[in-house]
């Protein structure tokens, strides 16, 4: 595997995950578009990407404090792996306080329908911490970040708690629909989103609250003080959700009558 050198700023083809157990800081130099300049990371079919896996130097808790800034991320066939994962062995061996920053997430080729597609793009995965007071993957800041060409969630937070995202886009690409998906977890605050596909908050989420455009938000009925603000085409609440939205919208199915206020108005479709 190669050695990914400090603030590099070129292409890097990996053969296997980039697996890190420390929290370290993994930061590209140059410009982060969709061309090939500036620092790039592929991965080939049937891996993952980069892998914060929370496992440090046999001490506990050196998993946290890492950081993935000004890069891209690019799946190199149609099968690629999970693009970027933070994740965790257990309580002392997690990965959390980590900064996203400005990272470019999508297949590697052109863009006539022949690029790579990742399986997902970002993965926060804490569903093996359930210990009240100490559960999940713990803050995660993410700015900056676009991805498109998944052929699942384009963003899955599985038991991320206190995770901020600011400036996040989803986009299709040449994968399928986009989807951010909420999966339990506490404390996920999110402002000027573009999310172009879908919004999926279920399990026992608390305490969400999401501002952007979004193209069809589902809130599953276990989901508790859950507020939306934007633009939206479709809301689907589940009877026994609770929170508010507070925007425009084009299709509504609010079926739970009470428990989630709605402040909306009705756009024609």
């Amino acid at each position: 595997m190669p050695v990914i050198p400090k603030d590099f700023d070129h292409r890097i083809d990996l053969d296997e995950p980039l697996m890190i157990g420390s929290g370290i800081d993994l930061i590209g130099s140059g410009p982060v578009g969709t061309d090939e300049r500036g620092p790039i990371i592929s991965f080939p079919g049937d891996a993952n990407g980069i892998v914060f896996s929370g496992v440090g130097e046999q001490r506990a808790y050196t998993g946290t404090g890492g950081s993935v800034q000004n890069l891209k991320l690019r799946a190199r066939t149609h099968m690629g792996g999970d693009a970027l994962t933070i994740t965790a062995a257990g309580a002392d061996g997690r990965s959390g306080e980590m900064l996203l920053h400005r990272l470019l997430i999508y297949g590697d080729g052109h863009g006539d329908g022949v690029r790579g597609t990742a399986d997902r793009g970002i993965v926060i995965d804490g569903s093996m911490l359930k210990q009240p007071g100490a559960a999940g993957i713990r803050r995660i800041v993410m700015h900056d970040i676009r991805i498109a060409d998944t052929r699942r969630e384009s963003i899955l937070l599985n038991n991320a708690v206190h995770c901020c995202m600011e400036c996040v886009q989803l986009d299709t690409g040449v994968g399928v629909l986009p989807v951010l998906r909420i999966v339990d977890g506490q404390n996920i605050l999110g402002s000027n989103l573009i999310i172009n596909g879908q919004v999926i908050i279920e399990g026992t989420a608390n305490d969400i609250q999401l501002s952007g455009r979004f193209d069809e938000v589902i809130i599953r009925s276990t989901v508790r003080n859950c507020v939306i603000t934007g633009p939206v085409r479709a809301l689907r609440v589940e009877p026994g959700a609770t929170g508010a939205f507070y925007g425009t919208v084009k299709i509504l199915e609010d079926r739970s009558k009470t428990g989630f206020a709605l402040f909306a108005i009705k756009q024609p479709r």
